[in-house]
This record gives structure tokens, sequence and C-alpha cells, in this order.
């Protein structure tokens, strides 16, 4: 018999989806930053200095 409240199951179904989006938006923003960090700090060699320095831990 159908419900109006959504079951278990849905709610399980949208968590993983969401895990799954929010990997794919990661792994954008880790190229993204990747090909900003290769153009802007080429000479830069400072640990910390560059953009992988700084945004290292959102890996």
């Amino acid at each position: 018999m159908p419900s109006s409240i959504p079951s278990i199951e849905t709610y399980i179904l949208l968590i993983e989806a969401a895990k799954g989006i929010m990997k794919l938006i990661r792994i954008d923003n880790n190229l993204i930053l990747n090909n900003i960090w290769r153009k802007s700090n080429k000479a830069s060699v400072k640990s910390g200095s560059t953009v992988e320095g700084k945004f290292g831990h959102l890996k």
C-alpha cells in the first residue's frame, strides 16, 4: 500500500547520489587548482606558497 512518507531506501539513495555529486565536484576543483598551480607557481618552490600548499587539504 502506498504511503506519503518516503521509505528508508529512498533516503539512502539520495545520500549516495549526493556523495557521488560531491566526489565529482571535488575532482573538478582539484583539476582547476592543479591547472592554476601549474600556470602561476612554476618558479615557486617554497612549501605553502603555492596554490597546492594552500589548498592541499581539500583533496
